[in-house]
């Protein structure tokens, strides 16, 4: 009986121990996740802003052409 119960008591701290090493690895990919996220939105608004700069470029010039 006191076999089981070490057994037992030992299982039941290895699950523990799984459970914050899985909450760890969850935390850590998260994290990352998040990082690539945030980069890819800055990427994102870049690349909007670039294209309105051209659309108003492109527009001014049309507009210029007209009135020529």
């Amino acid at each position: 009986m006191l076999w089981q119960n070490t057994v037992i008591y030992e299982l039941k701290t290895r699950v523990d121990e799984l459970k914050m090493e899985n909450a760890y690895q969850l935390r850590l990919r998260d994290v990352s996740y998040n990082e690539k996220i945030k980069e890819l939105t800055e990427k994102f608004v870049q690349d909007m802003e670039q294209l309105k700069t051209k659309i108003a470029v492109r527009r001014d010039a049309r507009l210029v052409t007209r009135w020529s």
